[in-house]
């Protein structure tokens, strides 16, 4: 608002029905909290608002901002099962809609919980890979999955990727990584590492997830792409899954 304006801040239950998430684009239905913060600003462009939660993406000139405030809001959101709803209009200002699910009055009085008790996430053991040429996405992504309690290591091209497999093909439960890299894309990576540890999952990610189809991914790749912005959501139950088929492999060997 440039210094000027009226900012209004409220908090409400609130009925949705056939909206999408602004984040990931999912549709919305059902009984929410909602908690909105409105402005009298200039509005949002169309062009930013399809890439406003994109890590890193900034409108703002260098060292004004780092991109990184509305993607950490959407990953603390969709953690907590919610959605986010913008409302905007040149010149008549944006309003953000925090959308939490509601839940009985009785549980509103619960004690407070460990957050992952309240979550439902247990604790994750393992060790992952994470691949990607840009290194704040590579490194927020080891923040989040250390957060998770994992083992997160990063490298920023295919070519380390492959020389730390090699060094101990069993020593990383998964691999995450980008798509689009200057040497080598995300799938040719997930070849490269199969005759060195095939039974080794990949999980690619990547902002171009509409161009790549299934029967193009190799044996050891997961059959979901996701897509940035990265629903931690998603994110979370497809490591969970993964964990648990791994362990119950090792169980079995």
């Amino acid at each position: 608002m440039q210094g000027e304006g009226r900012l209004r801040l409220a908090l409400r239950d609130a009925r949705v029905e056939a909206m999408q998430c602004a984040a990931c684009r999912q549709p919305v239905d059902g009984e929410f909290v909602e908690l909105s913060v409105g402005d009298t600003g200039p509005g949002i462009e169309a062009a930013v608002l399809e890439r406003m939660f994109d890590p890193f993406f900034s409108t703002k000139p260098p060292g004004k901002g780092a991109g990184m405030g509305l993607a950490t809001v959407h990953g603390i959101v969709h953690e907590h099962g919610g959605h986010l709803l913008v409302d905007t209009e040149p010149g008549r200002g944006t309003s953000f809609r925090v959308l939490l699910p509601a839940c009985a009055d009785a549980a509103r009085t619960t004690p407070s919980r460990r957050r992952s008790d309240r979550l439902g996430i247990a604790r994750r053991e393992g060790r992952v890979l994470v691949v990607d040429d840009e290194h704040s996405v590579g490194e927020f992504m080891c923040e989040l999955l250390s957060n998770w309690g994992l083992e997160a290591h990063f490298v920023s091209t295919p070519e380390l990727a492959l020389a730390r497999v090699r060094e101990s093909p069993a020593q990383y439960r998964l691999v995450i990584t980008d798509h689009a890299m200057p040497t080598m894309t995300g799938i040719q990576l997930a070849q490269a590492l199969e005759p060195i540890a095939p039974h080794l999952p990949v999980l690619l990610y990547t902002g171009l997830a509409d161009r790549i189809r299934e029967p193009s991914l190799p044996a050891n790749m997961l059959r979901t792409v996701l897509r940035k912005p990265i629903d931690h959501g998603q994110l979370s139950r497809i490591v969970d899954d993964v964990l648990v088929e791994r362990g119950a492999r090792d169980a079995i060997a």
